[in-house]
């Protein structure tokens, strides 16, 4: 526990940053359906590839290998994708995974308000991730590539996700610590928007069968 408590220490210090004027926010969205079940409580959740969108030390607990994909359609022609594909390794388990949001067609203004014609918008992201065991608990990090685009400017930047996750013994009870989006923010020519940095701390506990409980508690500075 005393490696949890540390982690969670370097959590609460982690330095703030202004959550209200982040870039790539679309990395807030939940990707996966089975996250979207739980209310996105996640980060002690393991055995998924869909775990990587939340606590890359969940990957550790892959039995085999698994491909998870989601696909959205939102007013406007607004799209979201997001694809994980995960499995286990000799050393541990490794994994890949994607996620798109697109906009259809904007129309463009001067600054006279006069019709230019339109632009296209999208952000994507891009990441491979790894988790292994080492006693008493798993450890993960994925490194991301994270790309924004609005008409023809674009920017560019990477981000890490950190997180670890510990089985309680002699208890159906899991717990997790995870911190995503680590990294420079997003900057169109001048403008630098930070990155939507989440500190997450979450607890899951299996009833018989199917059942369980799953809760988080999540903050953004």
């Amino acid at each position: 526990m005393r490696i949890f408590a540390s982690l969670l220490a370097f959590l609460l210090a982690a330095p703030a940053q202004g959550a209200l004027n982040t870039g790539a926010a679309f990395l807030k969205l939940d990707p996966s359906a089975r996250s979207a079940a739980l209310g996105s409580a996640y980060t002690a959740m393991a055995g998924g590839a869909d775990s990587m969108f939340f606590n890359p030390a969940g990957l550790a607990g892959l039995g085999r290998r698994e491909l998870t994909a989601g696909h959205a359609e939102w007013l406007a022609g607004t799209k979201f994708d997001a694809l994980a594909y995960g499995q286990p390794m000799s050393w541990g388990s490794l994994g890949v995974s994607a996620m798109r949001l697109s906009v259809g067609s904007l129309d463009a203004r001067t600054a006279d308000r006069r019709a230019a014609g339109s632009f296209e918008a999208a952000d994507a992201m891009y990441a491979v991730s790894a988790a292994k065991t080492f006693a008493p608990a798993t450890f993960g990090a994925s490194l991301k590539y994270l790309k924004s685009e609005i008409g023809p400017y674009a920017a560019q930047t990477v981000a890490v996700d950190l997180g670890a996750r510990k089985e309680v013994p002699g208890r159906p009870l899991s717990l997790g610590l995870a911190v995503r989006n680590l990294g420079k923010g997003l900057k169109f020519l001048d403008q630098e928007d930070p990155l939507p940095m989440m500190l997450s701390a979450g607890a899951s506990y299996r009833l018989a069968g199917v059942l369980g409980f799953a809760f988080d508690v999540r903050h953004e500075p």
